[in-house]
This record gives C-alpha cells, sequence and structure tokens, in this order.
C-alpha cells in the first residue's frame, strides 16, 4: 500500500520533489558550465536525463491536480471550489511572465525593452504551459462532470495533440495574430514550452491520475503499479528506437513527434512505479523531496531568481560567470542552491502549516506590493 500524508500520495511527490531539484542542476549547469565539458560524451547523457525533467514536472503536474480536483467530480458545481483554483492558476501564470520581466515596471518595459528583451518576455515557459493546462482541466472537469466521461476527453485531447503538434510547429501563427499569442503554438518565436506538444504531457498525468482513483475504488492499486511497470517499459522501447531512428533527429533532440511524447512518457511511468516501489519499504511522508513538491511553485521561483537576478550591478550568477566553471565548482554552486531551496520550502511549509493566517496575509502583501510597484515605480 503507499505511504499518505496528509492525504497526499507520496509517490508523486517524490517525483515531483525529484524533478524539481534536478531542474535546478540543469539550470545552473547550463549557463556555468565550461564548454569543453558540454562536448564530452557523459554530457550527452546527462542532457538527455536533464531532457526528462520538464516532461516529468509537467506530468508530475497534471496528476497532482486532478488528484486534487477528484472530489468535484460526480457532484454539483462547487463556486468556491472553482474560484480557488482559477486563483491558483492565475498566479501560476502571472509569474511565468514574472519571471521574464526585461524591467522593473511597466514605463520601463513600454518605453526601455528592445525588441530582442520583448520577444523573450513574451514567449511562453512551462509555467505558462501549466498554466493553460491546468485551465483546460478546470474547464473540462465543470463540462464533463463524471470522471470517466473527463478521462475520455483527457485521453482524445492528448491523441489530438500529438498528432498535430508536427503540423503546428511548421504554422507560421504571428501572420495572423498577435505574437503573444502565436507564441503558444510552437518554438518559432523563441517559446521554451509551446502547448504543442508540452501540453500532452499535462494531460497524461492527468489521465494518470485518473486510472490511479478508479482502480484504487475498486482495490486494484497494485495492477496499476503494475501496469505502469509494463506500459513504461514498453513505451521507452519502441519510443527510443522509433524516435531516434528517424531522419535527422540526433539523440537527446527536441521534435514535436509522437514518438518523442511516447518515449519521455514510457521513462516518466517507470520512475513513478519506481517512487511508489520505495515508498512501500521506506517512510519518506515527511521527507525533503516531498517538502519541495509541496512547496514547488516557490522552490521553482526562488531558484530562477537567485540564478537569473540582477545581483551583481545589474548582471546575474547566469551572465557574470558564464561559461567558467568547472565540474566541480559547477557542481558546489547546484548543491548550494538545492540546499537552500530545501530550507526555503521547509520554512514556507512550516508557516502554512502553523500560522496559515500570516502565510496568506503574506502573501496577498507581497502581491500588491509587487503589482504597486510595477504599475507606479
Amino acid at each position: 500500500m503507499e505511504h499518505k500524508h496528509s492525504g497526499r500520495l507520496v509517490f508523486i511527490d517524490l517525483l515531483k520533489g525529484l524533478v524539481l531539484l534536478m531542474m535546478i542542476e540543469t539550470h545552473v549547469f547550463n549557463p556555468l558550465l565550461q564548454p569543453e565539458y558540454k562536448e564530452a560524451t557523459w554530457f550527452v547523457f546527462l542532457t538527455f536525463i536533464n531532457g526528462l525533467v520538464a516532461p516529468s514536472f509537467l506530468f508530475a503536474s497534471g496528476f497532482t491536480f486532478i488528484l486534487s480536483t477528484s472530489k468535484t467530480f460526480d457532484s454539483k458545481f462547487d463556486k468556491t471550489i472553482f474560484l480557488t483554483k482559477l486563483k491558483r492558476i492565475g498566479v501560476i501564470f502571472l509569474l511565468g511572465y514574472v519571471l521574464r520581466l526585461p524591467q522593473m515596471n511597466l514605463s520601463d518595459l513600454i518605453n526601455k525593452s528592445t525588441d530582442l528583451q520583448m520577444r523573450i518576455f513574451l514567449s511562453v515557459d512551462i509555467l505558462q504551459c501549466i498554466a493553460v493546462g491546468l485551465f483546460i482541466f478546470v474547464i473540462s472537469s465543470v463540462i464533463f462532470n463524471k470522471e470517466k466521461s473527463n478521462l475520455i476527453f483527457l485521453i482524445i485531447a492528448t491523441f489530438i495533440v500529438i498528432l498535430i503538434s508536427p503540423i503546428m510547429w511548421l504554422i507560421h501563427f504571428d501572420n495572423f495574430m498577435p505574437s503573444a499569442i502565436a507564441n503558444y503554438f510552437n518554438r518559432l518565436n523563441g517559446s521554451l514550452f509551446p502547448l504543442f506538444p508540452w501540453i500532452a504531457f499535462i494531460f497524461s498525468g492527468g489521465i494518470a491520475a485518473h486510472y490511479f482513483l478508479i482502480l484504487k475504488k475498486s482495490g486494484k492499486t497494485e495492477n496499476y503499479f503494475n501496469n505502469l511497470f509494463i506500459t513504461g517499459i514498453l513505451f521507452f522501447v519502441i519510443g527510443f528506437f522509433v524516435y531516434n531512428n528517424l531522419k535527422g533527429v540526433v539523440f537527446g533532440t527536441v521534435i514535436p513527434h509522437p514518438f518523442f511524447f511516447i518515449e519521455r512518457l514510457g521513462i516518466i511511468l517507470f520512475l513513478l512505479y519506481f517512487m511508489n516501489l520505495i515508498s512501500k519499504f521506506i517512510d519518506l511522508s515527511n521527507s525533503f523531496l516531498v517538502k519541495v513538491s509541496k512547496e514547488s511553485l516557490i522552490v521553482y521561483f526562488l531558484h530562477l531568481e537567485l540564478i537569473y537576478l540582477g545581483f551583481f550591478n545589474g548582471e546575474s550568477l547566469a551572465t557574470v560567470y558564464k561559461d567558467q566553471f568547472n565540474l566541480f565548482e559547477a557542481s558546489g554552486v547546484a548543491l548550494i542552491i538545492m540546499l537552500l531551496m530545501i530550507a526555503a520550502a521547509y520554512i514556507w511549509n512550516y508557516v502554512k502549516m502553523h500560522h496559515k493566517q500570516y502565510a496568506t496575509y503574506t502573501g496577498y502583501i507581497l502581491l500588491i506590493v509587487g503589482i504597486t510597484y510595477f504599475i507606479l515605480g
């Protein structure tokens, strides 16, 4: 039986916490590591492993959101729950753009930003992708209120996304719509995580959560994890050999092909199985990985600010020390930031658990001050 803590499923928290810490390593190594290390064979494999971070994070986000929404299925529409979820999605969406702000206030953003800075600001990153995916979840849970009907919708939506993604990447959407919207469909204007194909990983996380809930009701959770193992292995083997034998595909590259999705999804499903296997033998419900998962938004935001915010006379850690660190130095920086993020997760989780009212007030104050400074600063 899977360990639980405060109604949470530990195996998905372990997966989400692990990929968040791996994300820190990725965001440190990519800008700071000396170029000669990036030419080594081992770095190619590390890049492939790091390439699993984003799809795993998207999958885990979809999985946990469906778990938190499960009580609303087969019940009457609850306006309070609906608005609460929309508010959280709005925060995620807003933070996605805040992290890419080229200027600290609205006036400078409009008048001083270069074309390149505005293109970067308007590009779509992982938080915007998550926000759109979760918004679709909320709307679909209202339209398809029955759990099985919502599951069918997500399966159909996933198939559509992975099948049409190669076509979507060929269309210059900015020819007939604003770039801020066009950026959501492909990478032609610099978006790192456009909806196609990345939102399919969020949908697949929702599908996996739905299947878990359905089998759990009938007492077949062991069957669920056995199926995860078999499906994960099959998906990876088939996806790996087909995708990596496609013309023009180099190991570890990203193109919006159905077998790219299948290969990555197979690994994620296996990792989910493995996390559950570990949680069977070791009670990790209070581990640092679970704490990091619970406070994933704080960890994601803070670690990017530490790496990319202009602490050094307007320059960031990533720009001042770009391509300068050896493997030992880069590993040390990554470890320090990981420890700081684990500490931040513990502190914020403690405040939320024991002083929830203060945590809420703090959040509102920071939001109001931030918006006021941005508009009037």
